[in-house]
């Protein structure tokens, strides 16, 4: 068990009356930020579970919602307590556990005790809300210790898996003929919107992709491709077996876009032709200087040699 989880547990156990503060690494905050918009997107699966099962009122339709909602129990908790497996760390000060408490853990208990469709989905904007905050609050931290963190964009790219996961829920209730079409297309401008500004910046994206981060360039496109065909199902009204494949693909390439979004950007050194010049020039004015010192040497030890050996034998020359 990890330090802070032992942490938590002497506070449980009444041998601490504060919890304890610790300090954790970008990395673990990341890990943090990714759970907070998997729950966020675990939402969308439960409101689509619940739209199949008030439709089609199988037993294998409440075994799907209700294996759902326990999913957003098990987040909440990784969250709240930090997971071995999957790896979370705690929340690390008091402030934040109780915030989870106070605030985040309110929001998904209302939502998992919906008694309709109607009424989770009401319930939907809220935990949206917080969730959003959240990942506010985790970007800060990270801002803290890493002032190069790129922390708008992060944000961004990470909140692109919970609109995707929105127009899938979207397309399922305008097939039900429950909505009309008009909320997916107003996600999915959402999210096109999101990748114009993760590309060329602009909203809360400081800047555009730099022209030396091919790797963030190559990614967004292959999101740009997955969105295409993601979105292309959406409004054919596809299957929903066609959906769900659809959509894994998207979250696994958007899931690579943010890891990359993460890295801090590094321009390159100035690369002008004049550079080289110059540096190659001055470069080869040392090499010429150390040659010609090395001729210089060498000639002047052959002098004294010869002269050396003119004073121990004058007919040798």
């Amino acid at each position: 068990m990890t330090e802070p989880s032992l942490a938590l547990e002497r506070f449980y156990e009444g041998q601490s009356e504060t919890c304890e503060e610790f300090a954790l690494s970008v990395d673990e905050w990341m890990l943090l930020m990714t759970e907070t918009t998997r729950l966020g997107g675990l939402a969308q699966s439960f409101a689509r579970a619940f739209a199949r099962w008030e439709r089609m009122q199988t037993t294998a339709e409440q075994e799907s919602f209700e294996a759902q909602r326990g999913e957003l129990t098990s987040s909440l908790e990784r969250l709240m307590l930090g997971s071995d497996q999957p790896p979370l760390p705690v929340q690390p000060s008091q402030e934040l556990f109780r915030r989870m408490a106070e605030v985040v853990q309110p929001a998904v208990a209302a939502l998992r005790g919906a008694t309709s469709l109607a009424e989770a989905i009401s319930r939907m904007g809220a935990l949206e809300d917080v969730m959003k905050a959240l990942l506010q609050t985790y970007a800060d931290e990270v801002l803290k210790q890493e002032p190069s963190f790129p922390a708008q964009r992060v944000q961004v790219a990470m909140w692109q898996s919970v609109l995707a996961q929105t127009a899938y829920k979207e397309a399922l209730l305008a097939t039900y003929k429950l909505t009309g079409t008009s909320d997916m297309q107003s996600t999915m401008n959402q999210f096109e919107t999101a990748q114009i500004q993760l590309k060329d910046g602009g909203g809360p994206v400081p800047r555009a992709i730099m022209l030396e981060r091919r790797d963030l360039l190559t990614q967004w496109e292959a999101v740009q491709l997955s969105w295409a065909r993601f979105k292309g199902v959406l409004i054919q009204g596809s299957s929903q077996l066609d959906m769900e494949a659809a959509l894994q693909d998207l979250l696994a390439d958007l899931d690579a876009a943010a890891a990359l979004f993460a890295i801090p950007d590094v321009r390159a050194t100035d690369t002008a032709p004049w550079v080289f010049a110059a540096a190659y020039g001055t470069t080869g004015c040392l090499v010429l200087a150390c040659c010609g010192a090395g001729i210089m040497i060498a000639r002047a030890k052959l002098r004294n040699e010869r002269a050396s050996r003119q004073a121990q034998d004058p007919t040798k020359v």
